[in-house]
């Protein structure tokens, strides 16, 4: 089980990189939401791969993450209307 979330927090991390990374927006901001969804995604993988005890914050970590790339989809959908 360790081993699985720790390489769906890699891979959840280079996802959300990269759809962030291929939308026009400044680069400042895509610096920051890049690097803040890699953090919650890459250190939920590290979590979950070393240790299992603490899985609930594996899913508190990768919740976050999700809501940082959602943010950053909602603001290039709005701004595209």
């Amino acid at each position: 089980m360790g081993t699985m979330l720790g390489l769906l927090g890699l891979v959840i991390g280079a996802w959300a990189v990269r759809s962030i990374c291929i939308k026009p927006m400044g680069g400042a901001k895509k610096v920051i939401l890049s690097l803040v969804a890699g953090l919650y995604f890459l250190s939920a993988g590290g979590i979950g791969g070393t240790e299992e005890d603490k899985i609930p914050y594996v899913i508190v970590a990768m919740v976050m993450g999700a809501a940082v790339v959602w943010y950053g989809n909602h603001r290039y959908a709005a701004r595209q209307q």
